[in-house]
């Protein structure tokens, strides 16, 4: 155990778990920040060397790793989390504005330039010789509208002029696990607006409802 001023700063268990801010660890570190608002558990910096021309500077780095010499363990179930983030309230009187679990955030400040910023960055899985993966994800998302949800978004674009980009031509799925083109619906499409095929309207629904659908001539629209 150790302390300054008085008060218990760090202590070490029996079992070797490490703890700081809280008497009984219950991991390897087990850091436990009690304050006042914008209260900072663990802050960790990578600053970059002042002459380099190949660099990576990485403010924390998170790995699951199940190792080639392990003795423990099971080959089907168990999962490797490199970093998990929990947003969570356990408090019933007063309510958490916002809880999020990783947020990621790209900063340009003190007149630095950035070339591509990333505020979230999943790369390609890599399998070495010997290994396999059996389906690679990038992004998984479960299931958001449970019990007690009152609205539940997979994907909440909030900019509204924000783009996104799907390379490929085949990629994206709706309702089906194996698109078979670059958009595969299984399912019903409501639409609010024409349907367009190279930035031209081909069906065009009017307000009352009446339908028109034709193949333009001259570069224009069909009419109704």
């Amino acid at each position: 155990m150790f302390g300054t001023a008085g008060a218990e700063r760090l202590r070490v268990d029996g079992s070797g778990n490490v703890g700081i801010g809280i008497i009984a660890p219950t991991a390897k570190l087990h850091v436990q920040a009690l304050g006042s608002a914008n209260t900072t558990g663990i802050r960790t910096e990578a600053k970059l060397p002042t002459a380099a021309s190949t660099y990576t500077a990485i403010g924390l780095l998170g790995q699951g790793i199940l190792p080639a010499d392990a003795t423990q363990g099971n080959a089907s179930p168990g999962h490797a989390i490199g970093i998990q983030g929990v947003g969570r309230s356990d408090n019933t009187t007063y309510v958490l504005q916002n809880a999020t679990g990783i947020h990621g955030a790209i900063w340009q400040l003190g007149g630095g330039s950035i070339t591509n910023g990333h505020a979230l960055s999943a790369s390609s899985p890599v399998a070495a010789a010997g290994g396999t993966v059996g389906t690679a994800t990038a992004l998984y998302l479960f299931a958001q509208k449970v019990s007690g949800v009152a609205t539940g978004y997979g994907v909440y674009q909030a900019g509204v002029n924000d783009l996104n980009h799907f390379a490929g031509n085949v990629g994206i799925g709706t309702g089906t696990t194996t698109p078979a083109a670059t958009l595969d619906v299984n399912g019903t499409v409501q639409i609010a607006g024409d349907v367009k095929v190279k930035n031209r309207a081909v069906i065009r629904v009017s307000a009352a409802g009446d339908i028109g659908m034709g193949a333009f001539t001259s570069g224009t629209d069909p009419e109704l």
